[in-house]
């Protein structure tokens, strides 16, 4: 069965905007269209080859396999192509060969290093790509005071370009809040604690597996201590994905 994009924190389109290449190098080099299919208990991606939009190779013939309740973490250089590589997995890459399998009837969500705050009440920015009136105000604001923004309980109603107004740590910190209300079967984390404190990162962390204990986490990251928080550690690097 082929699968819709997954939720992501950021417009698809945002993604997109600006990548087209259309010399007659690009459009030999381009790639069919991405299979994505939702027939699998676990991850698994199969001769997977990523590629920049003028043709560039980042990632080629690439094949893996990930168990549910398998934390795995992604490191390799910057530039490499983990970014991708996840936004290939969440369907908004266009420029990859070779077939992804994803979680049948599992629930995706992907959450970017600067997450996606859409304009409006601290409360839709939470919620978001839910709707926000699935949740109640104390069950947002429950989130809030778990990843360590309690001090934004009078503000839920307040309209507001967020983007703006927060740092970047109180970004990452709602993103993990979002999390904890979407309740995902698999979370897929890029750089999402890289403006925050190892010790906050590590409660974060922590906090995701005790009230998210059925989902698993695949994250990019480059800090060290991340990989005691992993089960699993892979390197993007030279094109190929290998242990690390």
């Amino acid at each position: 069965m082929t699968v819709s994009v997954p939720p992501i924190d950021m417009p698809a389109a945002s993604v997109s905007r600006g990548l087209p290449c259309f010399s007659p190098k690009c459009t030999r080099r381009r790639p069919s269209p991405p299979e994505r299919v939702a027939d699998a208990d676990q991850l698994s991606i199969e001769g997977l080859s990523l590629e920049l939009p003028q043709g560039n190779g980042l990632l080629s013939n690439a094949s893996l396999q990930v168990r549910p309740h398998q934390d795995v973490l992604v490191t390799g250089p910057s530039g490499s192509g983990k970014s991708t590589l996840f936004r290939a997995l969440a369907g908004i890459w266009p420029y990859w060969r070779g077939r992804i399998r994803l979680p049948k009837g599992a629930r995706l969500l992907f959450l970017p290093q600067k997450p996606y705050l859409p304009i409006g009440s601290l409360k839709r920015a939470v919620a978001y790509p839910d709707d926000p009136g699935k949740f109640s105000d104390d069950e947002v604001l429950a989130v809030l005071d778990a990843v360590g923004l309690s001090e934004m309980k009078e503000r839920l109603d307040q309209s507001q370009n967020w983007a703006q107004v927060l740092s970047g740590g109180e970004q990452q910190r709602l993103a993990f809040a979002r999390a904890l209300l979407y309740q995902p079967d698999w979370l897929f984390l890029d750089e999402a604690t890289a403006s925050l404190p190892d010790a906050d990162q590590d409660r974060l962390y922590s906090l995701l597996k005790k009230r998210l204990p059925n989902a698993t986490i695949v994250s990019i990251g480059h800090r060290e201590s991340l990989g005691g928080l992993h089960d699993r550690r892979l390197e993007l690097r030279d094109a190929a994905l290998v242990p690390a």
